[in-house]
């Protein structure tokens, strides 16, 4: 906002300055003596015009400083949007609780509390069946160096084995651009186990299982939903929730929902895993052998590891819909789509 809208007030020659014509005018000058007053125009003497063209602008600077001091002052928040204000006011108090050397435990759930009443406006009322009506902000704390720092911004609801997380898609655009590692695009994002870790942190990875597909988002202009797994290890584990990601243009809805009642393993994946299993302990005990000098194979028993629960979670992803649980799955997929909108 500029600070005069209209522009201050003007002569009518738009002598800005007053300095236009620095020429004397036809009017005594309080700087000339009796003997000066001779003839129509003022004759001053060049050191007396000079003091009279600084008093003129100096005169002149001090009536645009006092219009200016009558002007309202700028309201800061006349230019920064409730978000951005938002973003200002956590990010300050990241930055205090990052200089203390005390316990702040106090000071940083004062802080949640303030923030989550301006989040509360920001995003406004979610009144979506199954989940409590009063949500809570969706982060744990303000304190870089504890746990649950760097969830994403939003407010948090709990259902019966469900929970749900709303924001914007400029909060979202913004904390995003603070996570350069996380996809930028949306398809991606919905599919990313590392971003549902940011929501939810559950204190466990979330990793990515099956596409669920959904078969009607009238109102929703993006939706997707997988099967995915809350875990602190790699292994031949059964999926067992329910992940989505839907969009209204305006709001940001994040579900985790159970599916232990679900799911059942599907034997020809446990098999892959166990085939790159049996090589990672084989390459294990070879590290063992060699008194711990065999470096190559502890990286090959690591390695084989990380293959085998990628090529186990393949497996997941190509034989699901085949299985018996597939279509409750996908039901209960669409019953929460279906509240959404």
């Amino acid at each position: 906002m500029a600070l005069f809208p209209n522009g201050p007030a003007m002569p009518d020659n738009d002598d800005r300055h007053g300095l236009t014509d620095l020429k004397l005018k036809k009017r005594p000058s309080r700087y000339a003596s009796p003997q000066t007053l001779q003839g129509e125009y003022l004759r001053h003497p060049p050191a007396l015009q000079i003091k009279a063209i600084m008093f003129s602008f100096g005169f002149c600077l001090v009536a645009i400083f006092c219009y200016s001091m009558k002007s309202p002052p700028i309201n800061a928040s006349e230019n920064v949007s409730a978000e951005n204000q938002y973003l200002l006011t956590r990010d300050s108090y990241i930055h205090k609780f990052e200089k203390a050397s005390v316990n702040i435990n106090d000071e940083d759930e004062a802080a949640l509390k303030m923030l989550d009443i301006q989040l509360k406006e920001i995003i406004g009322p979610v009144n979506i069946k199954g989940f409590s009506a009063n949500g809570k902000i969706n982060l744990d704390t303000l304190d870089e160096g504890s746990l649950g720092f760097d969830n994403l911004d939003g407010i948090r609801f709990e259902g019966n084995n469900e929970t749900l997380c709303v924001t914007t898609e400029f909060l979202l655009r913004s904390y995003l651009s603070n996570h350069p590692k996380l996809p930028a695009n949306m398809d991606a994002l919905s599919k990313s186990g590392e971003f549902f870790f940011h929501v939810f942190n559950e204190d466990a990875a979330v990793s990515y299982f099956a596409n669920v597909p959904i078969k009607n988002s009238r109102s929703l202009s993006f939706v997707h939903a997988f099967l995915g797994l809350f875990s602190q290890d790699i292994g031949a584990y059964v999926p067992d929730t329910l992940f989505v990601f839907a969009s209204n243009h305006k709001k940001i809805y994040l579900i985790a929902a159970s599916a232990k009642d679900l799911i059942t393993q599907i034997p020809q994946c446990e098999n892959i895993w166990n085939t790159f299993n049996q090589k990672s302990s084989e390459a294990f005990e070879k590290y063992r052998a060699s008194k711990l000098e065999n470096k190559k194979a502890f990286s090959d028993s690591l390695k084989f590891e990380e293959e085998g629960f990628n090529a186990y979670r393949q497996c997941f992803d190509k034989e699901a819909k085949n299985q018996k649980f597939f279509a409750p799955l996908s039901e209960r997929v669409q019953s929460i789509i279906d509240r959404l909108q």
